[in-house]
């Protein structure tokens, strides 16, 4: 019936209603040239089907906010019960891409790179591919590095085929581990 059954945190702060004027109402928050598109929405999730589009809503205050909409059907043991829409506010979206591509865009040094694929190994033996998911470091930067890693005797290869290889820290490389540890440990205490 297009009435609001749940109302986040984030919703409050995005339209400016709080959840109690919304529970249970219809809100006409959707500007009227763009009402067929919601219909749509509405129907394809009625549908079972998810579908996603970056549209106009408005606010209390009346200002029309860029958001992308996610709607998709809600069910309980294969029953349809309602449709849920999602609104991300576009802008908000905008400054968190920046942000990531911002930290991206900061080289790592090797010292911190071989940091990370030792604290890595910390959790066992481990293939290049999974280092590098478990590290967020491309895999040929991985495999260049352990072998780096390997000749300051801190990582060994274990085993070794045609189509892998796996590795894991030496005593040595643990001892090392620790003192990273210890070192990121008494900047968190430095900072606080």
């Amino acid at each position: 019936n297009e009435n609001v059954l749940f109302w986040s945190v984030g919703a409050e702060e995005l339209f400016g209603y709080s959840k109690n004027e919304v529970l249970g109402k219809m809100v006409d928050i959707v500007p009227l040239n763009y009402k067929g598109e919601f219909k749509v929405a509405l129907d394809k999730a009625l549908l079972g089907q998810s579908i996603n589009f970056k549209t106009k809503r408005y606010n209390r205050r009346g200002d029309v906010l860029d958001v992308l909409v996610v709607a998709f059907p809600l069910t309980v043991d294969q029953k349809l019960v309602g449709v849920s829409f999602v609104v991300h506010d576009v802008q908000v979206l905008r400054n968190a891409v920046v942000s990531v591509k911002t930290e991206r865009e900061t080289k790592r040094t090797f010292g911190v790179i071989r940091e990370s694929i030792l604290l890595c190994l910390t959790r066992g033996r481990m293939t290049i591919n999974q280092i590098a998911n478990g590290s967020g470091i491309n895999w040929k930067t991985v495999e260049k590095h352990l072998t780096y890693l390997i000749g300051r005797r801190l990582v060994e290869e274990v085993f070794s085929s045609e189509y892998i290889r796996i590795f894991e820290l030496t005593k040595k490389g643990k001892e090392f581990v620790e003192g990273i540890k210890a070192k990121e440990l008494s900047k968190i205490v430095k900072n606080s």
